[in-house]
């Protein structure tokens, strides 16, 4: 009698969970066409050849197959042969993003063709649609502007998280092997930032204005230009309308051996950023360059060098 209990109870339990996903597949399916449709409502070109969801019965695989985004006007926009989002179904906040080797990019009216392989990244956000962590990753991605030369990034991983005892802070970290045309024969390589980023509010899911950053502390900006080493660190104060107020100390080893292997130093425009280097090289008290930039009031200096306008920081 109690294994007959017992095996009426694991039934029950096991239709209820069925019927339970594939309510949840259901309920899916029909808020992504409804997102499709509220975009085109909005006058975007939003298409896609096939929807499904599969997994059953842990998981929510979300397929899309022939997928166009385009704005009203033209200037921004995504193509892809099929793009998938999984999830287990007992974690609806964190999602897995698989793209194909081959999509395209619209930019501010800029087509973009990107390649790659091993193109992942994953989203983990809370009940009110506040990002507390996301990754990327990709073994290899090139970046071809339409009628420009591509270039090529090998190993590059990136990781965004929030800072737990600041829900307007996120750390994050991107690290790459090269970065260069393809076959280039010396592209830069070991690139790494590590940053914390002070916004106006935290990074939000749904759609709407991003928070714009008001400080900036840069652990480090490293990159090798073979022979050359650059690396950069400090922290920098933002204000409303994006100008950058701090410090920066940029190091370069080798970089004369840089100019020498490049030929940067030849012709007039080459010998004066030679020339400059120079005499910043000789204010540091050694023969590697390390000095620091200084922004104050939108103004970039270097010592009593003054350089100009420094650019605005501001979140599309």
């Amino acid at each position: 009698m109690m294994l007959k209990k017992l095996l009426v109870a694991v039934v029950v339990a096991g239709l209820g969970w069925s019927a339970f996903w594939f309510w949840q597949a259901n309920a899916l399916r029909s808020e992504i066409a409804d997102r499709f449709a509220e975009a085109r409502a909005d006058g975007w070109q939003a298409d896609y050849d096939d929807l499904s969801v599969g997994g059953f019965p842990n998981r929510l695989d979300t397929t899309l197959t022939g997928v166009e985004l385009r704005s009203p006007d033209g200037n921004t926009g995504w193509s892809a042969p099929f793009f998938q989002v999984l999830q287990l179904s007992y974690k609806p906040g964190h999602l897995i993003a698989v793209w194909p080797d081959d999509h395209t990019l619209i930019r501010n009216g800029q087509t973009y063709y990107i390649a790659g392989q091993n193109q992942r990244g994953s989203l983990v956000f809370d009940a009110e649609d506040r990002v507390i962590r996301a990754n990327a990753e990709a073994s290899v991605l090139t970046v071809t502007p339409a009628e420009e030369r591509p270039m090529e990034i090998t190993g590059l991983n990136a990781a965004l998280e929030q800072v737990p005892a600041d829900p307007m802070a996120y750390r994050l970290g991107i690290q790459a092997g090269t970065l260069g045309a393809p076959g280039q024969e010396a592209p830069a390589r070991d690139m790494e930032l590590d940053l914390t980023a002070h916004l106006t509010g935290p990074i939000l899911t749904r759609p709407g204005d991003p928070p714009q950053p008001r400080r900036i502390e840069l652990r480090t900006l490293k990159q090798t230009l073979p022979p050359m080493t650059l690396r950069i660190d400090g922290d920098l104060d933002v204000d409303k309308g994006g100008r950058m107020d701090g410090a920066l100390r940029l190091q370069a080893s080798d970089w004369r051996a840089y100019l020498d292997k490049t030929g940067a130093g030849t012709g007039p425009a080459q010998d004066l950023v030679r020339g400059v280097v120079e005499v910043v090289t000789l204010m540091s008290g050694g023969d590697e360059l390390d000095v620091t930039l200084r922004l104050d009031d939108g103004q970039m200096s270097v010592g009593l060098l003054p350089l100009g306008p420094a650019p605005r920081l501001r979140l599309p």
